[in-house]
């Protein structure tokens, strides 16, 4: 019996084995398109940013009103060329960046980063 077992065993692994790449299609992760108002904004407010940026007090304003256009007209708070450059998420991601960007060590998560990131790279769309 186990002589079978290990039969079938062999003859299911070199069926495995011969099947090209062409025969399966491969697996990808789901893409996501990143909005300001459904992924940034949120963020945003979550961390109460417009506690401090509102108006003419800290640049850019980040009111719900004025936070988009805030971050990515006629400034290098958004780089699209170079996202990692972007003013923006390096005040987020990078500790070293700038002591008062975020009060009491608050600090967003490395997913909350990323998404940031992932929003500049495809555009910074609304």
């Amino acid at each position: 019996m186990k002589k079978l077992k290990i039969k079938y065993l062999t003859a299911l692994i070199f069926l495995l084995n011969s099947c090209t790449s062409d025969s399966f299609s491969p697996i990808t992760a789901p893409t996501t398109d990143f909005s300001f108002t459904r992924h940034i904004l949120p963020l945003l407010n979550a961390y109460r940013c417009k506690s401090c940026h509102y108006n003419s007090f800290t640049s850019p304003d980040l009111t719900d009103a004025n936070a988009y256009k805030s971050l990515t007209t006629g400034t290098t708070y958004v780089n699209i060329s170079a996202p990692s450059s972007s003013i923006f998420y390096q005040s987020v991601s990078d500790p070293d960046f700038s002591p008062f960007q975020m009060p009491d060590g608050i600090k967003l998560t490395e997913a909350e980063q990323a998404t940031i990131l992932e929003w500049i790279k495809q555009g910074a769309k609304p």
